[in-house]
């Protein structure tokens, strides 16, 4: 008597660099929402209007399915969404979230690509570190140099200067200075131009204003570009929401800071502001509105960084 049974298959990528060290339980759950698409493949209910397909496994059918506890679950959806195997995307009203599998070969190769370019670039910065250290020291050496050359010679400067003065102390102990030469050498500041300072005041001021009103001139028609190309959003959004927006908006837009840190992760500031600018503006507008939603449940410690991360992951 045979047993007949189906079986999943086990990538055999899971068994080199990068994905040998993920946990068993990572290893399995993406083998069982991987089995899953297979389904939502065959399924348009489950695919997106480009066909991308996407499956529904909640934290409680995986904990059963796992045999551990939620809290497992939750960290090790974690784990594959930070690897790039799984992207979750999170729905409001209550609704269940999208999960995205990726194909493990492709996250594979992209991952080594990554870490090729990454060393590529430390090697390349070092050479330039090194370059500059040796070019900094040979200037310190000279420098170094020149000053010793310096001190040198205001060092004998000095003691010329101290043998003269010497000399003329003995002139003036056997010669009286007489009392009208006493104060020759103060200084009321009698010739100095008072009105001129204060010109040169009023001057500076005035400069320090028109740079002021420039900075304000140009702060505002940028808010008002960020306004014009997010108009459809700002259009359907209170005051409050909509102050909020375009304080992340212009943050991104022109901010100086490299990176920012979104869900862990140190994120370079183009890449954020690429990715919010070219969010479609509906998916901007469900994020702008979702903060609302999640106020009535909880206390938003920084909204500023909840709609930050939430333009950048939607």
């Amino acid at each position: 008597m045979s047993i007949k049974s189906n079986y999943i298959k086990f990538p055999r990528e899971f068994t080199v660099e990068p994905f040998v060290s993920m946990s068993p339980y990572a290893k399995l759950m993406y083998i069982m929402l991987s089995d899953r698409l297979e389904g939502s493949e065959r399924n348009k209910q489950f695919q997106d209007d480009d066909g991308t397909p996407f499956v529904y496994f909640t934290i409680e059918e995986l904990a059963a399915v796992l045999g551990c506890s939620k809290r497992t679950v939750d960290n090790t959806l974690k784990e594959l969404e930070n690897i790039g195997l799984i992207y979750r995307y999170r729905q409001y009203s209550c609704k269940a979230n999208k999960i995205y599998v990726r194909d493990v070969k492709k996250t594979m190769l992209k991952l080594v690509e990554t870490a090729e370019d990454r060393h590529a670039k430390y090697a390349s910065q070092s050479r330039k570190i090194c370059v500059t250290d040796t070019q900094n020291m040979r200037d310190g050496h000279a420098k170094y140099a020149s000053q010793s050359r310096k001190d040198c010679v205001q060092s004998i400067s000095e003691l010329s200067n101290q043998k003269i003065k010497s000399n003329e102390q003995v002139k003036c102990i056997k010669t009286p200075i007489p009392q009208s030469e006493y104060n020759s050498d103060y200084n009321d500041n009698s010739d100095f131009d008072y009105e001129d300072y204060e010109l040169q005041q009023e001057l500076q001021k005035q400069r320090d204003e028109q740079e002021e009103q420039r900075k304000q001139q140009k702060a505002k028609e940028t808010k008002e570009l960020l306004i014009n190309h997010f108009k459809e959003v700002f259009d359907r959004i209170n005051a409050d929401e909509s102050e909020l927006l375009l304080k992340v908006l212009y943050d991104v837009y022109t901010s100086n800071r490299p990176t920012y840190t979104i869900m862990g992760k140190d994120i370079s500031r183009d890449d954020v502001s690429r990715k919010i600018f070219l969010s479609d503006w509906a998916k901007v507008l469900r994020a702008v509105q979702s903060i609302a939603e999640v106020r009535e449940k909880k206390y938003i410690e920084n909204e500023f960084m909840y709609l930050l991360t939430i333009l950048y992951t939607c």
